[in-house]
């Protein structure tokens, strides 16, 4: 994680060692009625109170980014590669990828729609944070060399204050800009794959006695398709009226997990 402030570990020592004298009388001219029975060395104190406080809310920022990538990736596939409702959903929940009105409805932004979940995941962490307030959408990210690199917009400000005569008076002010650098190691090209497999069998079928034939039942029952029962997936398949629901397994996974990509087909009854 890349954190740029004022204060740098090297910079404070500085500070503290060849510049202390002089910015404690900084501070005093500044705050001129504060006590100076707190001793000559409560500035420096102060400075190393704001410093740490700011490795907290990086450290907080960083780790909070990678809960975020874990959970954009399982939501993209919850939600069959869209952020929003594409071409609708079925009751149970399942993103239309093929519908009578619309032959296919593909997601093809899946990248870009990660980067939403992405964000929304780490406002709402953000959240939880309970010893400051963090500003919602405060980061610019991008996808690149796989990893997800945000950037803040605006600085954070950490300051001490002092109240003297009804009046409070910043005597510390300490700007720092906290980054953060995920790997994501998941591959967005198994919905590449699975669009594929879904290109060669829905010009193929039109009708779910056409689609039953391209399906067989393995030994737990499991419903598969014949296409693709050789792929690197678990094809997972369930017939739910006018549509058919697929739970599909991929090789990627996210804390020993595979990843789920769910999505319906709808067909009419007969040809």
């Amino acid at each position: 994680m890349n954190k740029k402030g004022i204060f740098s570990p090297t910079l404070l020592v500085i500070l503290l060692i060849v510049m202390g004298y002089s910015y404690y009388v900084l501070v005093i001219n500044e705050v001129k009625d504060i006590e100076l029975t707190k001793g000559i060395g409560w500035v420096q104190s102060e400075i190393i109170d704001v410093y740490q406080e700011a490795e907290k809310i990086s450290f907080y920022i960083d780790q909070s980014a990678k809960q975020s990538v874990y959970n954009a990736i399982y939501d993209l596939g919850e939600n069959g590669g869209f952020f929003g409702v594409g071409c609708g959903k079925t009751k149970e929940g399942y993103i239309i990828w093929r519908s009578k009105g619309k032959a296919k409805c593909y997601p093809f932004e899946f990248k870009r729609d990660f980067t939403f979940y992405f964000k929304n995941n780490l406002n709402n962490l953000f959240k939880f944070y309970q010893e400051r307030k963090f500003l919602e959408d405060n980061y610019d990210t991008v996808l690149k060399e796989g990893k997800i690199v945000g950037s803040a917009k605006t600085h954070f400000n950490l300051t001490k204050s002092k109240i003297i005569d009804d009046v409070t008076s910043d005597y510390i002010t300490y700007s720092f800009d906290p980054s953060f650098e995920v790997f994501l190691n998941y591959n967005f090209s198994d919905y590449e794959t699975i669009k594929n497999k879904m290109d060669a069998l829905i010009p193929m079928c039109y009708n779910r006695d056409c689609f039953n034939s391209r399906i067989e039942a393995i030994n737990d029952g499991t419903l598969i398709l014949k296409d693709v029962k050789k792929d690197n997936f678990v094809w997972n398949i369930r017939d739910e009226g006018n549509f058919v629901l697929f739970d599909v397994d991929t090789k990627n996974k996210v804390f020993h997990k595979p990843v789920k990509i769910r999505f319906a087909l709808e067909y009419t009854k007969q040809q």
